[in-house]
């Protein structure tokens, strides 16, 4: 008989939680919520799709250092990971003219592309913690990007 069980921590891949981003909303409009699931190696797809990538750029850069550039490449390739396999909805997103804007892969990676850096980096932030994928519990409270994630 085992004498430790986390069972309830365990993280579910295809579980999916709410990140609002604070601050995002115009004119008195709600801010956005993005619905992710885990950017960890519970999300298989996701996990396979950055090794991959990370597999070429081994090849391609054995010799280069961290660069600034290699820091903005890696946050470029992130983005299209994020919607192919991380991002799976949105709330409260509108175009320049203040209509709703479906959630689909083009408009998804567009709305991606346009985040600024420090923002996206709070998306990756938030989808790399388990913890905010842990099974539903009483003391899990909503979190949002100006709670200090």
């Amino acid at each position: 008989m085992p004498r430790f069980n986390f069972a309830h921590i365990e993280v579910d891949g295809r579980k999916t939680a709410r990140f609002t981003l604070g601050g995002t909303g115009v004119n008195g409009t709600p801010d956005v919520v993005l619905i992710c699931k885990p950017a960890t190696e519970e999300n298989k797809a996701y996990t396979n799709a950055r090794l991959k990538a990370a597999q070429g750029i081994v090849r391609a850069g054995a010799n280069v250092g961290v660069t600034q550039s290699v820091i903005e490449e890696s946050r470029e390739r992130e983005r299209e990971l994020y919607a192919a396999h991380v991002i799976t909805g949105w709330e409260n997103v509108c175009d320049l003219e203040g209509k709703p804007v479906e959630c689909n892969a083009s408009t998804l990676r567009e709305f991606l592309d346009a985040l600024p850096g420090w923002l996206f980096d709070d998306v990756r932030t938030f989808c790399r913690h388990p913890n905010n994928f842990f099974p539903d519990r009483p003391d899990k409270a909503a979190v949002s990007a100006t709670a200090g994630n």
